[in-house]
């Protein structure tokens, strides 16, 4: 389950009311949850999607996707986000395979909707 925070904004807003870094991001993981190309690749920016293009080349892309796929929590924790114009970065963790991962995930609004641009994965700790 994914909690919203409050994005701490300077001076940009989108057209669409309801839309929020933290909202298409959860979009972005329900994407993966479904193991759907289509709405993954709407989620997420024309540099992100290149990265995608790449891997759905490879032989086994299957078994890579499904991989790919695999490696995200259900478990996830939004607790920062901090938007400057047309970019926003969230500040989350997730717990994968006992450990607790700390991510930076790098909004870019792209065509009035807010799209992953990039994932960082900054601490792994061994969880108790």
């Amino acid at each position: 389950m994914m909690n919203t925070v409050v994005c701490e904004t300077s001076g940009f807003t989108l057209a669409r009311a309801d839309a929020s870094p933290e909202r298409s991001y959860r979009a972005f993981l329900a994407a993966i949850a479904a193991r759907d190309i289509a709405q993954l690749v709407g989620h997420s920016t024309q540099q992100f999607n290149a990265s995608l293009r790449e891997m759905m080349r490879m032989d086994d892309f299957d078994v890579m996707f499904g991989l790919w796929c695999d490696s995200y929590s259900e478990n996830i924790h939004v607790y920062g986000c901090a938007q400057r114009g047309d970019t926003a970065d969230l500040t989350l963790s997730m717990r994968v395979d006992g450990r607790i991962h700390f991510v930076r995930v790098t909004m870019l609004a792209e065509r009035g909707r807010w799209k992953v641009a990039r994932e960082r994965f900054r601490v792994s700790v061994r969880s108790r």
